[in-house]
């Protein structure tokens, strides 16, 4: 024993005498694996690529997880296969000899996927991530293939309306749908199949006597869930197929396999995964030499090939022989050998730390990629990440909006309710909807990560949308309107499809809560800050972010909604879930060029914030200390700000109450977090204003000539489609043309500053309120003239477009100040907190709507009283929207005011931003 550990000094002195920024690393590296030596399972790995302690992953627990996701798959496979005849003869009217080919042929060609999903596995991405893409590819199946069975637009068979079929059309899109849903089912089921129970196996250890029993155990009941699958896929599925519908028939495998998929990402930071070396592919690679496994370094250079290179370890052996170390050595000093490959990537994290431009030249500082790895500036981040990320967002939100922009048709048409009961319940959904990513962005940044919570929550978001088309189009679950009876006569209650649309609506709240803060969060971490050419790219990227977000919407106000009110609520729910899906998988193809945060271990940030506060109330009545008494000189002008919480760093007698002392960082970070909310304050009046257009503006618009020639009247509700259409026509102008101007001129990267971006859209938001009472009385002076004062439902003869330059200036108006903020929030938190920056970013319209509605009840209430006319009365044409406006337009220049002077006041982070 004192031997080894001899040895084992010998080598981390002969590596501090060579490099002494080693020192404070390698000893601790020493000590850690002589303490997990003995607790570690050889050749396998945790999710952060550390060495899987054996009692903490792996085992039965984790293979727990995986069965159940096995059962679930053999649910939904069997739920589809089992009775699949049935629906080809019978639905699409198929012969049974050409029903039992086009069966056979899909059962070969999903066998022999999964060979090709196999390789893919085992030769490039791991199982792990094979088998998320695999079921989500299977989900997109299973969805198309209830939109195809369950749809009326799509179906042709067996109607009792004349319309549909006098209008000739072939049941040949809806066979097209059916075969392009179910090969994709196949090719899901050709990445899941052979990597979950593989996965499944390598959570016990084969050289473990104790491991090896429970292996041998576990393909028992692996087995035993996949019968028990089949099982009820067959017996239960077949019955609904056959006595309710086929919609919901293939729509409940759907949902089992994203409740599956959930299970699955919950086990996530339990499962062993397998070390997988670096090279050649292992259908191609030779065996290692023994001379090849006797050096250290070029070992080191093949783990990280980019970013350390071959031929400057070569030079390094040469010029510090004491870092030529063997695997011998690292056994002697309590390395394992089976961990030979996780010391290199530790030391190459150490040395990572050295000033040598050979080392750092083409490294992102505090990024790394998804092996994490440190990220080659080359190979990871930048535009080409940030573009698929992009999409992701332009697709939720097309996914959103499709089912908030028409929402309140949906409750008072197909669920019956009234106006007011309507109205509440959507609020109630926005406000829980703006909320959540508070609680969204704590998540990612304390514990998940942004990658991880993207993806959960996308899967939750799915599943509710899921749920949504479930509940708008399944025949057994709709009762208003209907001639004829579900289940043996009976008529079934409106009130489960209620519970069920309201669940659904919920579950996208709840995802949307995890995906909204952090996707922007993900996509700007693409770009290092520190880079000047990155820095303007950063800029840049909220420009064209927002400009997706503005085409996603146009896209699901104007496509999404005309689809329901003219096709089908199912077909109108049903394309944004697929359209998740997709996104979903576009977002995966990107993973490994993503820069991911190196995530700092130690303690979360709101602790080390939360420390400070604690410290500085519990020493209040003590004066804060000079700088000159603290060893450590200010961080930048901000210092001089919120001087109370230096007292913090007075009061070490209190961190035994307290834990830890608050050190000179630790008060930095709460100071820049407190110097946020002035500015979130004076924007609030701006998300008043933000609530306008879909309520008072359309309102306006209901009641003017609407006309386009003789035959077609705009919907009031789409002039909202001009707000996006001018900010997809000016955020280019800006950036290609605005922002190289201003940069000539100010000398800003961004052209201007981030609060001057905020505070120009903050005063247009002022001329849009100005202008509205100007139409306004406009529109009350015609309809006086014309004598309709008292005829509320006649038109006024005052066009329309009338009201687009109020539309086009608050899509201006909305370029600066939204993008701004986003940009604000994000850039001046700590590195830790940037989703819950941008959270805070999402809470001022969250809390302006509620201050919206709060305002509007007063003003009614305060306005109606003694029998007079409000404000608001429901005869518009008595109505004084006018005074509303010209209060929101004092409201707002109150706001300006006061950001300006926060504003002026407020210091930037970082040195290099200036107001």
């Amino acid at each position: 024993m004192s031997t080894s550990n001899s040895k084992s000094n010998a080598v981390v002195v002969g590596i501090t005498s060579a490099e002494p920024e080693l020192l404070s690393y390698t000893p601790l590296l020493m000590v850690e694996q002589q303490e997990q030596v003995e607790d570690t399972v050889p050749g396998a790995v945790d999710y952060k690529h550390c060495p899987a302690i054996r009692s903490k992953h792996g085992q039965w627990t984790s293979a727990s997880f995986i069965i159940w996701v096995e059962m679930a798959e053999r649910m939904a496979y069997y739920g589809i296969s089992g009775n699949l005849i049935s629906y080809l003869t019978g639905k699409l009217e198929q012969s049974t000899a050409m029903a039992a080919s086009s069966i056979n042929a899909w059962n070969g060609v999903g066998c022999l996927l999964t060979i090709l999903g196999a390789v893919i596995a085992d030769s490039f991405v791991g199982k792990y991530y094979t088998i998320v893409v695999s079921s989500i590819i299977y989900i997109l199946g299973l969805g198309l293939l209830t939109l195809s069975a369950t749809l009326p637009s799509f179906s042709c068979f067996n109607q009792d309306t004349s319309d549909e079929v006098s209008s000739g059309r072939s049941p040949q899109s809806q066979i097209l749908l059916f075969f392009i849903a179910l090969y994709l089912v196949a090719v899901g089921q050709g990445g899941h199949k052979p990597c979950v129970q593989a996965f499944g196996a390598d959570q016990f250890d084969g050289e473990d006597p104790k491991e090896r029993k429970a292996k041998s155990s576990f393909f028992n009941w692996w087995y035993f869930g996949v019968c028990l699958g089949g099982l009820l896929g067959i017996g239960v599925l077949s019955y609904v197929q056959d006595n309710l519908s086929w919609g919901l028939g293939f729509g409940i495998p759907c949902i089992i396999l994203i409740l599956a998929l959930l299970i699955f990402m919950s086990g996530t930071m339990t499962y062993r995964y397998t070390m997988q070396a670096e090279g050649e592919s292992p259908f191609s690679k030779k065996k290692m030499t023994q001379s090849q496994k006797q050096s250290f370094l070029p070992k080191l250079a093949n783990e990280i090939p980019n970013t350390f290179p071959t031929h400057y370890f070569n030079r390094l052996k040469r010029e510090t022989p004491s870092l030529s170390l063997s695997s011998n050595c690292c056994q002697f000093s309590g390395i394992s050998a089976h961990h030979f490959e996780y010391f290199a990537i530790k030391m190459a994290t150490a040395t990572s730390n050295l000033h040598s431009p050979l080392l750092m030249a083409d490294t992102v500082p505090n990024s790394v990629d998804y092996k994490g790895r440190p990220a080659v500036r080359s190979n990871h981040g930048r535009w080409f990440s940030a573009l698929f990320i992009i999409w992701v967002e332009m697709a939720e939100r097309i996914a959103f909006y499709g089912i908030s922009s028409n929402l309140i048709s949906f409750l008072t048409g197909k669920l019956g309710q009234s106006t007011a009961m309507a109205a509440v319940n959507i609020n109630a959904w926005s406000g829980v909807a703006s909320l959540l990513p508070i609680f969204g962005a704590v998540i990612a940044d304390s514990f998940a990560g942004k990658f991880y919570t993207i993806i959960v929550s996308s899967v939750i978001y799915i599943l509710g949308l899921g749920l949504l088309t479930l509940s708008a189009m399944l025949p057994s679950l709709s009762c208003p309107n209907q001639g004829r009876s579900i289940v043996g006569g009976q008529e079934c209650s409106p009130h489960l499809q209620t519970v069920i649309f309201f669940i659904a609506l919920y579950l996208v709240a709840a995802g949307q809560g995890g995906h909204k803060p952090c996707v922007q969060a993900f996509g700007a971490d693409q770009f290092d800050g520190e880079d000047p050419g990155e820095l303007k790219a950063k800029s840049s990227f909220f420009n064209w972010w927002y400009f997706g977000v503005c085409v996603g919407s146009l896209l699901g106000i104007g496509v999404l909604s005309y689809v329901q009110d003219n096709l089908s609520w199912g077909l109108g729910f049903g394309i944004p879930c697929i359209i998740m899906v997709i996104s979903v998988l576009i977002f995966l193809f990107g993973t490994v060029t993503y820069r991911y945060n190196m995530k700092v271990e130690g303690e979360s940030p709101f602790t080390r914030i939360g420390r400070v506060f604690v410290a500085a109330a519990q020493n209040w009545n003590t004066a804060p200390p000079e700088d000159g008494d603290n060893e450590e000189a200010q961080f930048h002008d901000g210092s001089r700000q919120f001087k109370f919480l230096d007292k913090a760093l007075v009061a070490q007698e209190i961190s035994n109450r307290i834990g830890k002392s608050c050190s000179k960082s630790n008060v930095e970070e709460a100071k820049a977090v407190l110097r946020l909310f002035p500015i979130w304050a004076t924007t609030l009046i701006f998300a008043i204003v933000f609530s306008q257009p879909p309520t008072f503006f359309t309102k306006q618009g209901i009641t003017l000539n609407r006309s386009v020639g003789s035959n077609f009247a705009i919907p009031a509700a789409a002039l909202q489609s001009f707000i996006g259409i001018f900010i997809v026509i000016f955020l280019p102008i800006y950036d290609r043309v605005l922002v190289p101007v201003a940069r000539k001129i100010t000398g800003n990267p961004a052209g201007i500053s981030m609060l001057q971006r905020i505070g120009t859209g903050l005063f247009i938001s002022i001329i849009v309120m100005v202008l509205s009472t100007i139409i306004e009385k406009k529109r009350l002076e015609t309809a006086s003239q014309h004598g309709l004062i008292d005829l509320p439902d006649m038109t006024i003869p005052m066009s329309i477009w009338w009201l687009l330059p109020q539309y086009a200036l608050f899509g201006i108006s909305e370029a600066f100040t939204m993008v701004g903020l986003q940009e604000f929030f994000y850039d001046q938190v700590p590195n830790e907190l940037r989703s819950v920056g941008l959270s805070l970013y999402l809470s001022i319209f969250g809390l302006g709507g509620l201050l919206s509605s709060l305002l509007v009840t007063l003003i009614n209430k305060a306005t109606s009283r003694g029998g007079k006319e409000s404000w608001f009365s429901n005869n518009l044409n008595r109505a004084h929207l006018d005074y509303f406006y010209w209060l929101l337009a004092g409201l707002s220049s109150i706001g300006l005011c006061l950001f300006v002077y926060f504003a002026k006041s407020y210091i930037y982070n970082k040195k290099n931003t200036s107001l």
